[in-house]
């Protein structure tokens, strides 16, 4: 079952991203090492929890979670600008990936932007998210813009 996400399940979805920020940090940061990366996992985790309470009073956000008999597996959020709409993040808990849940979120996400008349639907993945990148594919997304940065 998918329903709008609540203050009480901050925990559990902070424990689902803290789960998969490490192997999205590593294709972010890739040239540094291992601990240097838990360091900014470990930052990037506390300012989270922080972000997810300001995000479920925000009026132009939305975020979800996925239960499974009633146990939280997975998460995903939107955000809306005017006439667009744009998926922030869509994670799955370890133990429940591969199953056709992701799926079910960012579906669920880009019906709900379609109910609320969005005129566009984006969704910004890193390029070495290769599972995240063949998950949006798979539901119509495609490539249209190439964000560069300077090291």
């Amino acid at each position: 079952m998918i329903r709008k996400a609540i203050v009480k399940d901050i925990e559990k979805i902070n424990e689902i991203y803290s789960e998969g920020a490490f192997q999205e940090y590593s294709y972010h940061h890739g040239k540094k090492s291992e601990r240097e990366i838990r360091d900014s996992v470990n930052e990037e985790i506390n300012n989270h929890k922080k972000k997810i309470r300001r995000d479920l009073q925000a009026k132009k956000q939305y975020w979800v979670v996925l239960e499974d008999k009633g146990k939280v597996i997975g998460f995903g959020s939107v955000y809306l600008w005017s006439n667009k709409g744009v998926v922030g993040s869509v994670y799955i808990s370890k133990n429940y990936q591969n199953k056709g849940y992701g799926t079910k979120i960012l579906k669920y996400l880009t019906n709900w932007m379609k109910s609320k008349k969005v005129k566009r639907i984006e969704s910004n993945l890193l390029v070495g998210n290769v599972p995240s990148i063949k998950l949006h594919k798979k539901l119509g997304f495609e490539p249209y813009l190439l964000r560069m940065r300077l090291k």
